[in-house]
């Protein structure tokens, strides 16, 4: 019978569809993040736009752009190098960031679309949004502050090299960066 050799072939095709289907799937949890329908460690790791970094290694800035803690840092919407700059404060003072994060969805999101992304069960687009640590932000409005996030209209990001902190203050022009004097 033609319809029994047909089975077997039939039983691998849909194992494989099942296997591709779930390959690039991910279910957060109290240890473990997901980007994309790909997890990570949240002890070391986070997303910073649509890439999984070591926060121990990588910061992120801006629209999720990772740089290296050790020899750069993000200042005035941008990544600079240490040995050549620092950043300057303009103001002095320090406000309180408000809650930028977006409502999560009714349905979870497993993994990654040509139209959506997948950050920790949560959808978001990839033309205008994008993984900020734990938040999904704006491209056009907000900004990522290696461990926090900011809006670009009424706050800053600001990084201490005397104590190797990173700040969320509440003016767009607290700090600029500043070429060293050689």
């Amino acid at each position: 019978n033609n319809n029994m050799q047909l089975c077997p072939f039939f039983f691998l095709i849909l194992s494989v569809i099942i296997t591709l289907a779930f390959a690039n799937s991910c279910v957060p949890s109290d240890t473990q993040g997901c980007l994309n329908g790909n997890p990570y460690n949240l002890t070391d790791g986070t997303a910073c736009g649509n890439l999984i970094i070591n926060t121990t290694t990588t910061g992120c800035c801006v629209s999720g752009t990772p740089f290296v803690l050790e020899t750069q840092f993000c200042c005035d919407d941008t990544i600079h190098n240490k040995n050549d700059s620092y950043c300057k404060s303009t103001h002095d003072e320090e406000g309180a960031l408000t809650d930028l994060k977006f409502r999560p969805k009714d349905e979870e999101c497993t993994n990654a679309t040509a139209e959506f992304g997948c950050l920790n069960g949560q959808q978001y687009s990839w033309s205008s949004q994008y993984p900020c640590v734990q938040w999904i932000l704006e491209f056009t409005t907000q900004g990522c502050c290696v461990d926090n996030y900011y809006d670009f209209a009424s706050q800053s990001c600001c990084y201490d090299s005397t104590s190797n902190t990173y700040s969320v203050i509440d003016n767009p022009t607290a700090c600029v960066a500043v070429k060293s004097n050689q």
